[in-house]
């Protein structure tokens, strides 16, 4: 879509000597405008943190097992191919006791029509069964972004069950003390 509200098609003309006389034929291709997960919009991950503070930061990562190839990191001219080993997000802010805190990934460009699906891993490592903690990181969350062009008006749209923000995976970590034996 152009600033003026109008669409851009492309047309081609090519002559096909096979034809009488050597006429024209044209083709008109409808091509929308690319759609963003960005700003206050971007994917979310989510972490709980119950049963004691913790100081620790927690990495997730955020893969894309379908449809790479019409998926950009970023907006605008700055927007590259979206990574195959994906893209991370590290939360280093200090966890009280039984709080929550969300963070978000890069900005995403979707330039095609279609289901995107991501998987969200906590990509931390399990701490030792003596600390008291238990990771909740051992089933990936799947997030599924679908893009329609469902009003052909020249640009994409996000068709999200729940919005963006009703679909951030939430990833819990659990304290509970570990018993001491005396003797």
């Amino acid at each position: 879509e152009q600033p003026d509200g109008t669409v851009r098609l492309s047309r081609t003309a090519t002559v096909d000597p096979a034809l009488d006389e050597g006429r024209l034929s044209f083709t008109n291709v409808y091509r929308p405008g690319a759609v963003e997960l960005a700003g206050d919009n971007a994917l979310d991950v989510s972490k709980m943190v119950t049963g004691a503070p913790t100081e620790e930061d927690f990495v997730f990562g955020l893969t894309l097992t379908q449809g790479r190839e019409s998926v950009l990191v970023g907006t605008g001219e700055n927007a590259t191919a979206f990574p195959e080993e994906g893209i991370t997000v590290t939360m280093s802010d200090s966890f009280a006791a039984n709080t929550q805190q969300t963070a978000s990934f890069e900005d995403l460009t979707f330039t095609a029509a279609g289901d995107y699906v991501f998987q969200v891993n906590e990509t931390n490592s399990d701490p030792l069964a003596s600390t008291g903690w238990t990771y909740d990181n051992d089933t990936p969350r799947t997030i599924t972004v679908h893009v329609t062009d469902t009003d052909y008006d020249g640009q994409l749209d996000i068709d999200l069950p729940g919005g963006v923000k009703g679909n951030n995976p939430v990833f819990t970590n659990s304290y509970v003390p570990t018993g001491v034996i005396v003797g």
